[in-house]
């Protein structure tokens, strides 16, 4: 099944089909048109389902489980028959899926196929061809097995003199004459258009029910299409149903197969309006579109990003919390766009400090201001530049996953991703889960995996081991939160690039209270950590204003980090795709690191619905591969490495004359309107590849 198909299956044009109590809630009313040959209904689907109609539309005699797992493993289903019928699925035991059990919208089902059921039924079977078969009969009869597949029909034939077979990969074998399999699902329209319903080929006997008559209402006399073994003339049956179907609604389907002797068989299709098969006897689905790897702030802003396209993910954290690290806190004019599509920017402007007027350097030996830029003229626009710690944003990122994703996002804790690979039909990921001691190993597929699980990426090192092209710079990094009223007293600047070849670094206002974050480079090397700490008192009071002792501030949190500008060789090996940290990093003077990889999911994001909802084809995620990498390449890692040297290792004395940045900011303060411009201009490292959608 190729990538367009799975996504149309999961997510846009959807079977989402519910096991147990996992029903859809529908309570609009929506004629939808539907032709059958040259026959032309109306169907209503005004009915409401909810969790308390689950046992009723099996119509299997059957109870259902009340049980709200968030996690189902594919070796159970969610039924529990009075006839303690055993269960199966169409995966192997070593595949996990991992799914609410509610269902506002299909991934919430996790799309894990249509239940169904097995009946031995011999007495109907006056004939070889089950010519006086009557599917509601099943309705008043318990199942001897019920499961859930993914892939729907085949052939149902004894082999090698056996009288008995596995169906949809069951592990139990049954008698494979004089039998019925009886089906039901949903189908979710993402993309208005019509809906193709096909059976080519039925022997012995195949009935389709769309609509509210899947519920309860079925029988043989109110079939929208059926196909039926022609004895005389022995020919299989044949049928084609089409519906006409709104964008955003649920439709049940109901089909339910006769087997008369000597075996048989059905194949079954849906197909949607741009022309890809959704589900079939050779169309079996990864449990996911899209599993991404890390929840920091790549991972969360690109799930959130596809679930505004109803694209679902699930995302993997190895650690059982959100990342509270000391990282970045300000984010340039091209995340600020990026956020504000998200839809979290007016939360994180509301988090914000109120103003951030100004941005300098300053000579570390005698703290003079050597050049400034004045954010003033644009503290009213709307893409103005983003302040906020990234803890902080991670936390609204997923506040906003959980309220705003529309079930389409599940965000796992405790999912180490340990491997990764792929065949030529899904990517896998291998996970080992740790949750309240217990431990577990799982395989989970879809059809792509993206990597964001930063510089430690597991995605990385799987495909790529631990060569990652660039290097380690010669300082380590110190950040801490400081509180010290001697940054207000002495009129600093919001943040200030502090110039000096061994106390160089950034002090800026973070937060509301007066919270700052200083952060500076320790140029000596191979040093423990409390043995840099123990060098802190040097730094600060070389740095701050006033040159105070450590009694004279409050440190309330501090990280240490080697700084690296590396990226790897390629963005993308066939299903697995690496974006932000996982794929590049670089030093943070700047600001480059946590931008360009906002930059690279608000790409990705865009080619992923290009492609999803047939806008594009599958090769722009080759060009998201490939730009990405060039923009960092040619732009991020430069500009990074001369944003570094600027204040560590120019001469402080001379660099205001010397840096070709600081002439060019000289200029620009002869013209208010050209330093606004300035400000909020396009930036060479953003890319628009929504220009490589059809449609443009």
């Amino acid at each position: 099944m190729n990538s367009k198909t799975l996504i149309s299956v999961l997510a846009c044009l959807s079977v989402g089909v519910s096991a147990g109590p996992c029903k859809p809630v529908t309570s609009q009313a929506t004629q939808v048109t539907s032709t059958t040959g040259e026959l032309s209904t109306s169907i209503d689907l005004a009915t409401t389902v909810s969790a308390s109609d689950a046992a009723s539309t099996t119509e299997l005699s059957s109870k259902t489980t009340e049980e709200t797992n968030t996690e189902i493993a594919t070796t159970t289903t969610a039924v529990d028959t009075t006839s303690e019928a055993p269960t199966t699925t169409t995966e192997e035991a070593t595949t996990t899926t991992i799914g609410a059990a509610q269902c506002p919208t299909p991934s919430a089902c996790n799309n894990l196929g249509f239940d169904w059921a097995y009946y031995s039924n011999p007495n109907q079977n006056t004939d070889t061809t089950y010519s006086s078969f009557v599917p509601e009969s099943f309705k008043q009869d318990n199942p001897l097995y019920v499961g859930t597949t993914r892939q729907i029909g085949g052939l149902f034939q004894p082999s090698n003199g056996a009288t008995t077979g596995p169906i949809y990969g069951s592990t139990q074998n049954f008698p494979l004459d004089y039998f019925a399999l009886n089906h039901h699902g949903y189908l979710y329209s993402c993309d208005a258009g019509t809906y193709k319903f096909d059976i080519p080929y039925a022997n012995d006997a195949l009935y389709l029910w769309v609509g509210d008559k899947a519920y309860g209402q079925w029988s043989s006399g109110n079939a929208a299409a059926k196909a039926l073994y022609n004895q005389p003339d022995h020919i299989a049956g044949s049928a084609h149903f089409e519906i006409d179907l709104p964008a955003g609604v649920y439709i049940p389907i109901r089909f339910v197969y006769g087997q008369a002797q000597y075996g048989g068989g059905f194949y079954f299709t849906v197909t949607a309006p741009n022309g890809q098969v959704l589900v079939g006897n050779d169309v079996t689905a990864s449990p996911y579109i899209i599993i991404i790897v890390g929840a920091g702030p790549s991972g969360l802003l690109l799930a959130l990003l596809l679930a505004q396209k109803n694209i679902p993910s699930v995302v993997l954290e190895s650690w059982p919390h959100l990342d509270t690290r000391l990282r970045a806190t300000q984010y340039g004019v091209p995340a600020t766009r990026v956020f504000r599509r998200a839809g979290i920017l007016d939360g994180i402007r509301k988090a914000s400090i109120a103003k951030f007027p100004s941005i300098c350097w300053r000579r570390v030996s005698d703290h003079e201001k050597l050049i400034s830029l004045d954010l003033s003229l644009v503290e009213d626009d709307p893409d103005r530049m983003t302040i906020l710690p990234l803890g902080e944003i991670i936390q609204i990122l997923y506040q906003h996953c959980v309220e705003k994703g529309q079930g389409l996002i599940d965000v796992k804790f405790n999912h180490e991703v340990t491997n990764v690979g792929q065949d030529d039909k899904s990517a896998y990921v291998d996970v080992n889960i740790k949750d309240e001691g217990k431990k577990e190993k799982v395989r989970l597929t879809a059809d792509y995996i993206v990597g964001c699980d930063g510089a430690s990426s597991a995605v990385r090192r799987s495909l790529f081991g631990r060569d990652w092209p660039g290097h380690t710079l010669p300082y380590r990094f110190v950040v801490q939160n400081v509180y010290y009223d001697g940054f207000q007293k002495h009129n600093w600047d919001g943040g200030n690039y502090m110039v000096d070849n061994d106390h160089w670094g950034l002090i800026a206002r973070r937060g509301k209270g007066g919270l700052w974050r200083v952060t500076y480079g320790d140029p000596v090397r191979g040093l423990t950590d409390e043995e840099y700490l123990a060098r802190r008192p040097a730094h600060m009071k070389a740095m701050l204003p006033g040159h105070p002792d450590p009694d004279q501030y409050r440190i309330e949190q501090t990280n240490l980090y080697n700084i690296h500008n590396r990226c790897v060789e390629s963005f993308k090996v066939g299903r697995i795709i690496l974006a932000g940290d996982a794929a590049h990093v670089c030093n943070p003077m700047g600001g480059y690191g946590c931008m360009t990889a906002v930059l690279d999911v608000g790409g990705l994001a865009d080619c992923f619905i290009g492609y999803y909802h047939g806008l594009a084809d599958e090769d722009i995620l080759d060009k998201y591969a490939k730009v990405r990498r060039d923009i960092f390449v040619k732009y991020v890692d430069p500009r990074s490495i001369k944003n570094l040297n600027r204040v560590a290792t120019s001469d402080p004395q001379t660099v205001l004359e010397t840096d070709k940045f600081f002439g060019i900011l000289k200029d620009l303060q002869k013209d208010k309107r050209d330093m606004k411009a300035f400000l909020l201009k396009v930036s060479s490292i953003e890319y628009d590849f929504t220009k490589h959608y059809k449609s443009n």
